[in-house]
């Protein structure tokens, strides 16, 4: 997970001057417009999921949550906290023997061996390891 900071942008258009509806971080805002006006009183802190696993978790909680069931999960992937809010682990639906942990330097990776090609299930700061679920 990572933490993006978005504001509303004042910019001309038209020959007028306008306020955008969605708010952005800067990055986007000047990719869209290189003289857009920040207006820091609308700063706005929003937490994104950024790492496969978590986005295949958030999905399949929806989902469960429209089903009203729960999901299997048979492993966890127990990786660095990025923020405090963050749990512990992130489940995972495979065997943890369906997954490989390799590191390249401090950049650890995490594959789902289960599909080809492999899919990339984690990629971050470590160490990680995925084990079964209890």
């Amino acid at each position: 997970m990572k933490i993006e900071v978005r504001y509303s942008w004042r910019y001309k258009w038209g020959g007028r001057t306008a306020v955008s509806r969605v708010k952005m971080t800067e990055e986007q805002a000047r990719r869209e417009n290189p003289e857009a006006v920040r207006l820091d009183g609308t700063r706005e802190e929003v937490t994104v999921m950024d790492q496969p696993c978590e986005i295949d978790q958030a999905n399949l909680n929806l989902m469960a949550r429209s089903l009203a069931s729960n999901p299997v999960r048979l492993s966890r992937l127990h990786r660095p906290k990025t923020l405090p809010q963050e749990a512990d682990f992130v489940p995972l639906p495979l065997a943890a023997v369906l997954y490989h942990v390799s590191a390249q330097g401090e950049v650890w990776t995490v594959t789902s061996t289960a599909s080809s090609p492999h899919r990339v299930v984690y990629q971050g700061r470590g160490p990680v390891s995925v084990e079964p679920a209890p």
